[in-house]
């Protein structure tokens, strides 16, 4: 009976979760479009590029991905080498997300004990 009430916890738990990261990152983020040949600095923040675009760091950790990269710390340059804009969504680096990040991870653990509890509680009735 508790890997029940585990279940419910942790599903409820993931929605709210869910729910705390949308609204976080519909306040948080920003939309920058690229002209040709323009650059911009970004510091501390996830970065999704519609296309490639020329990154550097200047005294920061910088880590490039395909059309993604994660300013860690320090500030960076985003250059747009194209002939056409870019546009880019800047996620800055926030506790708050960190915080959710870790709530999520905590309610897939409940939900996966939930399911090892129900497990368990099939086998043992079998005996």
């Amino acid at each position: 009976m508790k890997w029940k009430k585990i279940l419910i916890i942790g599903i409820f738990l993931l929605l709210f979760s869910i729910g705390l990261g949308d609204y976080l990152l519909t306040l948080n983020y920003n939309e920058i479009v690229l002209k040709p040949y323009q650059s911009t600095t970004i510091s501390q923040a996830e970065v999704l590029a519609n296309g490639p675009i020329r990154a550097q760091s200047i005294a920061g950790t910088l880590v490039e991905g395909t059309n993604t990269y994660s300013v860690i710390s320090g500030p960076a340059v985003l250059i747009n080498n194209n002939t056409k804009p870019i546009s880019l969504v800047v996620i800055p680096n926030n506790l708050l997300l960190e915080i959710d990040y870790l709530l999520i991870l905590i309610s897939f653990g409940m939900i996966l004990l939930s399911a090892l509890l129900l497990f368990y509680n099939k086998v043992t009735k079998k005996r």
